[in-house]
C-alpha cells in the first residue's frame, strides 16, 4: 500500500474494528489501514507473541493509533464471545468486524 496517498475517511474515525487473524499478514495490513483512518483496532489472534508485537508496532507508527490485543481462537465460540465482550466493554461496542 502506498502510504503517500493516504485518504482519511472521517466515518472511520473513532469506530471500533475487530480483525480476526489480525496479528500478521493480511490481517495486520488491514489493521494498519484502519488505524491510519483513525479507527480503533482490536486484533484477535491465537498467537500471544505476535499480538503483542503487532500492537506495539501499531503504537510505534506515531499516528496515535489505538490498538488492543485479544487472544482467542475463532474455532472456540465461547472464546470469541468473551473476546467481543472484552472489546465492547473497553471501547463501548464494535462497529466493524473483519473476518480474515
Amino acid at each position: 500500500m502506498d502510504n503517500t496517498t493516504e485518504v482519511i475517511h472521517p466515518e472511520l474515525r473513532g469506530q471500533t474494528v475487530v480483525i480476526t487473524g489480525g496479528a500478521k499478514g493480511i490481517g495486520y495490513s488491514t489493521a494498519q489501514a484502519f488505524a491510519r483512518q483513525g479507527a480503533r483496532v482490536a486484533l484477535l489472534d491465537m498467537d500471544a507473541a505476535a499480538l503483542e508485537a503487532a500492537v506495539a508496532s501499531l503504537a510505534a507508527t506515531g499516528t496515535g493509533a489505538q490498538a488492543m490485543a485479544v487472544q482467542a481462537s475463532v474455532t472456540d465460540a465461547d472464546a470469541v464471545e468473551r473476546a467481543f465482550a472484552q472489546v465492547a466493554e473497553t471501547w463501548g461496542g464494535i462497529d466493524v468486524l473483519v473476518n480474515n
